[in-house]
Formats: C-alpha cells, sequence, structure tokens
C-alpha cells in the first residue's frame, strides 16, 4: 500500500544571531503548507537539544542552510549540523536535491557548500526559486506539493520590500561608519605623517652630529699619529747618530792602544803553552799511581744492600671487565621474557623551554599485533633510551613557535574544523590541530628535539609486555578521548586539554597516547612485512608519499578504537586528505616530540 502524502518536512539550519531572520523563514513555509523544524519553536524545556536535534536532521526530506555573515564566521553547533548534513548528503543518489543554501544578504558561500546551487532571498525571485526547489524535492520523494498563489506573490513581494529597505538602510548606515572610519584613518595618517617627519629630522640630525664627531675624532687621531711618527723618526734619526760616533770613538782608542798591548799579548801566550803542558803530564802520572794501587783487576767488586719491606711495591695484574654481550632478538612466538635495561635516569625532567619529557629505557619490546591488517606481523624491536613528551603539543607552546617564525600556523580550508581553539585564550591547554607533518617537525627542532620514530612512539604507548591498550590489555572508554558517532554516549566529540585522562597514561606517564588527536611520526609509511625494517632502531623507509599517524582522535568509532593502538594511519605530509570529492585538512591531526639521551 503506498505511503500516504504528508508535507515536507525541512530543517532549518541556522546561526543563533540569525534567529529573527529564521522566525520570518519558518511562518512562511508553514503558511505554505511546508512542516519546518525550526528549533525555537519545536524544543521544549527539558529536552536534550544534543539528541533532539541530530534526530530531527535525521529524519527530515530537505535541510535549509541559512546563510550569513554571522553564520559563515561562525564556529560552534552550526558547523557540526552543517557536517551532518554534508555526509547524509552524499549518500543522495545523484540528481536528487537534500541541500538548499539560501543567502539572507550578500556572504561568502563557505568551501564546502560551494558545489551546491544557492539561493538568493535578496532578489525578487528568490521566494518563487526556494519554493520551485522545494517542490521538486516534494516530487522526487511522492510528498504534498504546494502551488504559489497570487496571495504568496504579492506577500513574497512585500517581503521582498522589506528586506529591500532593510538593506539599503543597513548600506546607508555602513556607508556613514565607513566614511567616519575613513576620515579618522586620514586624520590619523596625517598626524602619523608628522610624527614621522618629526622623528626623521631628530634621526637626521643626531646622524650629522654622529658624522661630525666621528670625522673630528678622526682628524685629531690622525694628527696625534702623524705627530708620533715625526717624532719617532727623529729620535731614530739621533739614535744612529750617537751610534756611528761612538763607534768612531771606540775604533780610534783601539788604534791608539794596539801597538802597546801586541807585546804582552805575544808573551802571555808563550806561558799559557808551558802551563798546559806540565799538567798533562802530571795528570797521567797520577793515573798510573791510583792502577798499580788498586790492582790489575777492573771488575768491581759486588755490593748488597739492603731494601726495607715499605720498599718493595707489588704489582697487581688489572683485572679484565668481560664486554657486554648483546641479547638476540626473540621471535614473536618466544616466551622470552621482556625486560628493559635498568637505567639511573629520572623518569621525567623537564627541557629549558619548559617541556616535560619521560624517559623510556633501552631494551626490547613487542611491536605491531597479528591481529590487525597493516600492523602484522608481531615482531621484537631494540630501542635505544630516549625522551618522549609526556603531553601532546598544546596551542600556547605552538603559537610561541609561530611567534618566532619558525612554525606555519594552522589552516582551516574546512568551515566544521576547530581552528577556532587555537585563537581563543581558553583553550591554550588543548592540543594543536590541523597541523602538517613539515609544521610538526619544525617545532621539534625548535625546542631541540624530533619527531619520534613509529618504534618510539608505539613502545611508549605499549611498554614492552605488548599490551593492547597503554594501561592494560582490557578496553575501558573512561581512560581515553574517544567518540562514537552512532553512540554519542561513549565519549566526547571534541578534543579535550592534553593533561585529561591520567588515568590513561602509559606505564611510562604519557598521557592520551590513545584519543584526542592523532601524532605525526616520523616514518615514510610501509607495511612491516614489506619494509625490511631493522630490529634494531628502525626508522622506517628512507623515502615515501605518505607519512605515519599513531594514536586515534576523539572522532574514531569506538568499535574500531578497540584495536586502534595497533592502527597505522597515513596521510600526506600537508595534512590533507580527501573526503568524497574535494580535498580539506586533516581536521585531528597533532604531534608530540622526542630526543635523544645525549
Amino acid at each position: 500500500m503506498p505511503e500516504t502524502k504528508r508535507p515536507l518536512k525541512v530543517f532549518l539550519c541556522h546561526a543563533s544571531t540569525d534567529k529573527p531572520k529564521v522566525r520570518e523563514l519558518y511562518r512562511y513555509l508553514r503558511r505554505r503548507g511546508v512542516n519546518p523544524w525550526f528549533d525555537e519553536e519545536h524544543l521544549v524545556g527539558g529536552q536534550d537539544w544534543q539528541v533532539e536535534i541530530p534526530k530531527a536532521l535525521a529524519s527530515s526530506d530537505a535541510i535549509i542552510i541559512c546563510l550569513t555573515k554571522n553564520s559563515v564566521d561562525k564556529e560552534g553547533y552550526i558547523q557540526k549540523e552543517i557536517k551532518f548534513a554534508l555526509d547524509k548528503a552524499l549518500e543522495m543518489p545523484e540528481g536528487r536535491i537534500f541541500l538548499i543554501p539560501i543567502k539572507f544578504e550578500e556572504c561568502e558561500v563557505p568551501f564546502t557548500l560551494s558545489r551546491y546551487q544557492w539561493v538568493d532571498l535578496t532578489v525578487e525571485s528568490g521566494y518563487s526559486k526556494m519554493m520551485k526547489s522545494l517542490k521538486f524535492r516534494a516530487s522526487q520523494l511522492e510528498r504534498s506539493t504546494v502551488e504559489l498563489s497570487k496571495k504568496t506573490v504579492e506577500e513574497e513581494k512585500l517581503v521582498l520590500e522589506k528586506a529591500a529597505k532593510e538593506k539599503a538602510e543597513r548600506e546607508a548606515a555602513e556607508k556613514t561608519v565607513r566614511e567616519k572610519a575613513e576620515q579618522k584613518a586620514t586624520e590619523k595618517a596625517q598626524l602619523e605623517a608628522q610624527e614621522l617627519a618629526r622623528q626623521k629630522a631628530i634621526k637626521e640630525k643626531a646622524e650629522r652630529e654622529v658624522a661630525e664627531r666621528v670625522a673630528r675624532e678622526k682628524a685629531e687621531r690622525e694628527a696625534a699619529e702623524k705627530a708620533a711618527r715625526k717624532k719617532a723618526e727623529r729620535e731614530a734619526v739621533e739614535k744612529a747618530r750617537i751610534e756611528v760616533e761612538e763607534k768612531e770613538k771606540q775604533k780610534a782608542i783601539l788604534q791608539k792602544i794596539k801597538p802597546l798591548l801586541e807585546p804582552k799579548i805575544q808573551k802571555l801566550q808563550g806561558n799559557l803553552n808551558t802551563i798546559y803542558w806540565t799538567a798533562g803530564f802530571f795528570a797521567i802520572i797520577l793515573v798510573i799511581w791510583i792502577s798499580s794501587i788498586n790492582g790489575t783487576s777492573s771488575t768491581p767488586k759486588p755490593t748488597s744492600t739492603l731494601v726495607s719491606s715499605s720498599q718493595i711495591s707489588v704489582s697487581k695484574t688489572p683485572t679484565k671487565t668481560p664486554l657486554p654481550t648483546k641479547t638476540p632478538f626473540p621471535s614473536p612466538t618466544s616466551t622470552k621474557v621482556f625486560t628493559s635495561t635498568p637505567t639511573s635516569l629520572p623518569a621525567e625532567i623537564t627541557t629549558d623551554k619548559g617541556v616535560k619529557m619521560v624517559v623510556v629505557p633501552a631494551g626490547d619490546f613487542i611491536m605491531g599485533s597479528d591481529d590487525f591488517y597493516n600492523a602484522k606481523p608481531a615482531h621484537t624491536v631494540y630501542l635505544d633510551t630516549f625522551y618522549i613528551d609526556k603531553y601532546e603539543v598544546n596551542n600556547a607552546a605552538y603559537k610561541l613557535c609561530e611567534k618566532a617564525g619558525l612554525c606555519n600556523a594552522p589552516v582551516n580550508p574546512n568551515t566544521f574544523s576547530r581552528y577556532g581553539y587555537y585563537s581563543d585564550p581558553k583553550y591554550v591547554n588543548y592540543p594543536v590541530e590541523n597541523i602538517s607533518w613539515d609544521s610538526a617537525s619544525a617545532y621539534c627542532k625548535w625546542v631541540g628535539g624530533r619527531l619520534p620514530s613509529e618504534a618510539e612512539w608505539e613502545k611508549a604507548a605499549r611498554g614492552i609486555d605488548g599490551r593492547s591498550y597503554p594501561w592494560g590489555n582490557v578496553f575501558d572508554q573512561t581512560k581515553a578521548n574517544i567518540h562514537d558517532p552512532l553512540h554519542d554516549k561513549l565519549g566526547n566529540f571534541d578534543v579535550t586539554s592534553v593533561d585529561s585522562y591520567p588515568e590513561g597514561a602509559s606505564v611510562y606517564g604519557a598521557f592520551n597516547m590513545l584519543g584526542n588527536v592523532q601524532e605525526w611520526v616520523n616514518d615514510w609509511y610501509a607495511d612491516y612485512d614489506s619494509s625490511n625494517s631493522p630490529l634494531s632502531n628502525p626508522k622506517g623507509p628512507s623515502n615515501g608519499t605518505v607519512r605515519v599517524l599513531r594514536g586515534g582522535s576523539s572522532g574514531g568509532f569506538a568499535g574500531y578504537i578497540e584495536k586502534n593502538i595497533f592502527i597505522r594511519s597515513a596521510s600526506d605530509p600537508s595534512g590533507y586528505y580527501t573526503y568524497g570529492k574535494k580535498d580539506k585538512r586533516y581536521l585531528y591531526a597533532g604531534f608530540r616530540c622526542a630526543r635523544d639521551l645525549n
């Protein structure tokens, strides 16, 4: 039996600031036999609007998205409604009318809605075109339709005239405001120009004075140096003259006394030769006499020397310490008990930039899982000791890097992202989102670290015993920020502060390794069984097309997240992903940093 025709159900998606205009639209549609859903009329006291609004969206035959400057730039629940409507529109067969964007005023149509033809209610034919779209949608669903009467046309004309009058008044007010602003700007520019001229005159005067002082000092210095050089030259000439005169005097004296000294010198040399020969003869006689007294043997007699016990030194042979042998890596099926290398390092440190990091000691751990398609096979990996951030990088810390000119601001090409959190002081301790891999890597270098390898990230999340979740082997919804859009009660769709869910921290003290935001790691993506990754400190493939994201996000399905500690997602390093036929920013991409022990 065919379904009885009923009025077309239309959901009015709007910003709260646009309620007066939407209220008039609601009444207009009601008078024409349409059944519009308007929260102001349909929600009653005590109802949970977060439950009722999704129900109304899901049961509507069509959705009218009311566009104004307020709704386009508005952050909040309206963006979730638009996202839900877009997701539902993608399920419609080709050619079906479901989303009808309408303009109450001149505004920019969001990128995500640009594929749908909008209706402009500021023109005379706007309401007729809107009703034509609704009639077409009603014919597709075999719902009741509405015919436009003469009275309806007249009412539309009155509405348009009213809208035109309001627009003219608004434009006049804006023109007055603009003219005042331009006048103030002109006055301000004149004052700034006068101030710049004054500052320029002061600067030029100061520069002239400095130049004059420098020139004067240079001239004085050159004059002093010239005088010093002339004085040194005069002193050198005088010294040379005196030395020449002194040598001439000594030469004259020697020439006078030389004839008197030569005979005495010759006589003294003869006496010295006689003394040398006599001394030599007596020395030979003395040696012969000493030899006759000691006998003919020239071998010295041995002598005994007493050595005290305090002089005896005992040489100790140093004990050689055997070199440590490297423990072979067991296979995943081995029964070996995995242990970490003991360390005396503190479990937690704070860097010079105020970042809290936890230590992950050296040793083996089980990486991957035989139960998940892209995490196979489970295998044993050895890692050296390293540090990793205790918390995900928050908005406040990343903003410092942006102000330093080393990091790019998050990008927001889609209207339903939470980009507003980055600029709102209330969310300084929320994880930074919409970050590309390059920006994440640049931030970690700025703080003196690097992005963790995929193996380092997984060990920090799982520990060494191959557990399924940071806290153990039993899934617990209350220990991670995870949301299932099909069952709202399971969690929070939104992100939360980086120090939330302490009961879900890993064995090393790292928070939110599961849920909240997905986290970039350093590796290019490749399957474990094809990447030929080494079993000691693996760094992933040397090249690739997509980078690895780990840890899941607050917007994942809980049933899927229950295996999420093994999940290996991948995305273009720019952070964009394909949704339907359009490219969008990867909404939940964040990160944390690591650093080596030395």
